[in-house]
């Protein structure tokens, strides 16, 4: 299963910087043995300035501000504190 997720790395007097990473992960049982296989990866960026959300795409190309605060649960309220 895909999800993508947010979490604040940086904040200080001018500049906040928003991570979007996507999580992977899959579980299962086998022989009766469970299994589970769990990774993170940097997805983009979003750097806020001065009243200003900067969307730096590393590798959800295609994607606007927009869509992802529709995808991403909490991004919209990390934004608003910026």
């Amino acid at each position: 299963m895909d999800k993508l997720r947010a979490s604040e790395i940086h904040a200080d007097d001018g500049i906040r910087i928003i991570a979007i990473e996507s999580v992977h992960y899959s579980s299962g049982k086998f022989a009766g043995l469970y299994h589970l296989h769990a990774s993170i990866e940097p997805a983009a960026l979003v750097v806020c300035t001065a009243g200003e959300n900067r969307l730096v795409n590393l590798v959800i190309s295609d994607t606007s501000l927009e869509e992802l605060e529709e995808r991403v649960e909490g991004l919209s309220a990390l934004l608003a504190k910026a």
